[in-house]
């Protein structure tokens, strides 16, 4: 299926020795030829005989389980990929707003215009040291994971025969566990007393019904339900092109949370400061 053939020497017709060729002393010596799945020749040539029979054996064993991956497909810049395979994507738009800062910050200055094919797990694994001078663990895990994605798409795609992020040598720095430590309530209650007047309700939403930052932004007056002390998370403010956009809660998942007395207390004084009766509230006061 696959030969290695010493282009410096060749066989004497008469003695049947090896001989010294026109090429002796030119080039790269040893050329491993095959013929591709569609029959067509190929052939790649090496310095040292072991790197043929290394590639070879590889070649042989793809070509047999049907993996084979012509390298020239793979001659592509990876920015030249990523960004259609991006526009591809079924994303929300916050997700695909970070996945393109991402790689427009930290991955096409470094593999922009490298071909796909000479994207290497030792390349990758030095790139990924060079990010940790600077950024957080589990942000370089997140980078990682989005180079990586885009690789495996260029495998699938065949363009690689397989993901080089994948590889043993490629190693995401570990995220240390943090212990949570909450505040006390003499804390929750400094940082209330300190808060204008405006912002208070929305420290008390979050420390005492559990919303996200999101959620607690996008709380409206018709989600707090004075009579039965209860707030409906139905939304969340996201930042979408620099600008501030509802949307679903995380997961898409809505729910209604207890809403303890002091919440309701500082909720019923924000909104009888900033909405007036008849605006369709639903406390008492409207």
């Amino acid at each position: 299926m696959a030969s290695i053939n010493d282009r410096w020497h060749v066989s004497d017709r008469k003695s049947g020795q090896k001989v010294r060729s026109s090429r002796y002393g030119r080039g790269k010596r040893w050329q491993v030829r095959y013929r591709d799945p569609s029959g067509e020749s190929r052939n790649r040539s090496f310095d040292r005989k072991v790197d043929a029979d290394r590639f070879m054996v590889e070649v042989s064993n793809r070509l047999i389980r049907g993996d084979y991956v012509d390298r020239r497909a793979g001659r592509i810049a990876f920015a030249d990929y990523a960004a259609p395979w991006l526009e591809r994507q079924v994303l929300a738009p916050t997700s695909r707003a970070s996945m393109e800062t991402r790689m427009r910050v930290h991955v096409y200055p470094h593999w922009g215009t490298t071909h796909l094919v000479g994207i290497t797990p030792a390349g990758i694994q030095r790139w990924i040291r060079e990010l940790q001078e600077s950024l957080a663990p589990s942000y370089v895990r997140l980078i990682v994971t989005n180079f990586s994605a885009v690789l495996s798409a260029a495998v699938l795609d065949g363009l690689l025969s397989d993901n080089p992020c994948r590889s043993r040598a490629v190693r995401v720095p570990a995220v240390p566990n943090r212990r949570i430590r909450p505040w006390t309530v003499g804390q929750l209650i400094e940082v209330l007393e300190a808060m204008p007047a405006r912002y208070r309700a929305l420290v008390a939403v979050g420390a005492g019904c559990g919303l996200r930052q999101g959620e607690c932004f996008g709380l409206r007056v018709h989600d707090v339900d004075f009579l039965r002390d209860e707030l409906h998370v139905r939304q969340q403010i996201r930042i979408v092109a620099g600008m501030p956009t509802p949307a679903l809660p995380k997961y898409a998942r809505t729910r209604t949370v207890p809403m303890p007395e002091w919440v309701k207390h500082e909720l019923a004084v924000m909104f009888s400061q900033v909405v007036q009766p008849g605006d369709g509230c639903s406390f008492p006061d409207c």
